[in-house]
């Protein structure tokens, strides 16, 4: 919600010095305020509009949501000034010359309005407007991304698991054919902002792939209240600890789904896209004992941002904090494990909302993470270089390469660069814009990696 103020305040500056500049700069004699006013409903406006074209972010502040507003305070300012632009022609008794001047508005009265051509607009209207639009925003959120407590039963059970630090709704499928008599591996997966639970099967069809395999998959939602573009928050510190904030939340989940159903407790791993992929990297680095492995993708490293404004910087430039010193942190998260985490990273090379430097540090935050698990020193016993690169081709599709990283013959971690591929799942149901068909299948790729990790 920080983040969502703070764009909102962010349009409000650029609307009033866009009205301010245009009113100067066109010596315009009309009142400031007017300027003002108009040019700050146009950047609501613009903004609106952009936050609500379901543009993918990784965060509540949705940078494209800044041009929106620029442009709409731009266009509602040069709006005003043409319609509100009056010219006389005066004829001098002297020299007889041409005298074009702007005819200049009474200021001393009616100072409560707002002046478009010959009309007179009371104020309160555009100011309501401005009050009302943040409003109308959160409100077609809430409706584009419903509670999945109205999902079909057959896509899976509600329920919903709740702590010190909040409440959270998730899905549980189980495959009908699966066998009882056995407990069930688990896969958790996350979504990532304005997606929900039916967004993520929609573009992913994991469910698929756990009809195949026999694996309960757990779809957990970002609470409303937390995010409003249901963006899991890995920015926030709170969100960075075990045992804190969202990450306690999930873990909570899976203690629950273990609960009320047949599972394989050595067998419970996690992925997620976008924000879920950074709140993955998070579960990855902190829950190492619960999680035998994860896969993140198109998101960032843990600590890659540790504040608010560098969660602004990190998608776009890369880990704010050093991933040597991320991989430090993780390891202490994790209480000092003595088992290596394995990670599963895929990012496209074309994605410009998750720049595939993420990519990089996140190989490299958990290459650290495992150096000091290794032999509990930071001596590059295991380091981000790796043991072998293939390029590949899918059919008709993208070319990709698959970096792997091996610790005494054992594939540790794994990285998928798809040339060509933007911020979306790759392959899956091939559904644009959710997920890219000329890539490789995502879903296919994850369960095959999970497959070869087990918790000791």
């Amino acid at each position: 919600m920080i983040l969502l103020l703070i764009a909102w305040l962010a349009w409000l500056l650029i609307g009033v010095v866009v009205g301010a500049g245009v009113h100067i700069a066109a010596h315009t004699r009309q009142r400031m305020l007017n300027a003002l006013i108009v040019g700050v409903l146009g950047a609501f406006v613009g903004g609106v509009f952009v936050d609500l074209l379901t543009i993918p972010a990784v965060i509540d502040l949705n940078l494209w949501s800044i041009v929106g507003a620029l442009i709409g305070a731009l266009a509602a300012s040069l709006a005003l000034w043409i319609v509100n632009r009056r010219q006389i022609t005066a004829i001098a008794p002297v020299d007889v010359r041409l005298v074009v001047d702007p005819i200049t508005p009474d200021d001393t009265h009616d100072n409560f309005s707002l002046k478009l051509g010959h009309r007179r607009i009371s104020l309160a209207v555009p100011l309501i407007a401005i009050a009302l639009l943040p409003l109308l925003s959160l409100a077609a959120l809430w409706l584009r991304l419903p509670s999945i407590s109205s999902v079909p039963p057959a896509f899976g059970t509600v329920a919903s698991y709740s702590n010190a630090y909040g409440q959270l709704d998730y899905l549980v499928y189980q495959p009908s054919n699966a066998p009882s008599e056995s407990g069930l591996p688990v896969v958790v997966l996350l979504h990532g902002c304005t997606q929900d639970p039916p967004t993520l099967e929609a573009s992913s069809a994991m469910r698929t792939i756990a009809d195949a395999n026999s694996f309960i998959l757990v779809y957990p939602q970002q609470n409303f209240i937390a995010s409003p573009h249901r963006c899991w928050n890995w920015y926030d510190q709170r969100n960075q600890q075990r045992d804190s904030g969202e990450p306690s939340l999930i873990a909570g989940i899976v203690g629950q789904v273990q609960q009320d159903y047949s599972t394989d407790p050595r067998r419970v791993y996690v992925g997620g896209l976008s924000s879920g992929g950074a709140m993955t990297s998070i579960l990855g680095s902190c829950y190492p004992d619960v999680f035998a492995a994860a896969a993140v993708l198109s998101g960032m490293a843990y600590e890659s941002s540790t504040s608010v404004f560098q969660a602004i910087a990190a998608p776009l430039q890369g880990n704010q904090v050093p991933p040597d010193i991320a991989g430090r942190d993780a390891y202490q998260c994790a209480g000092e494990p003595d088992r290596l985490m394995p990670v599963f990273v895929l990012h496209g090379a074309a994605d410009t909302v998750v720049i595939p430097r993420n990519g990089d540090d996140t190989i490299e935050q958990f290459a650290q993470m495992n150096d000091h698990i290794d032999d509990g020193a930071d001596n590059d016993s295991i380091t981000a270089q790796p043991t072998s690169t293939v390029t590949e081709q899918v059919p008709d599709g993208h070319a990709y390469t698959v970096e792997n990283y091996e610790v005494d013959g054992q594939l540790v971690m794994q990285r998928y660069s798809v040339e060509g591929m933007w911020h979306m799942w790759s392959g899956g149901t091939g559904i644009l814009p959710l997920s890219d068909p000329k890539s490789p299948n995502a879903s296919q790729l994850i369960w095959d990696f999970f497959q070869r990790h087990t918790l000791n």
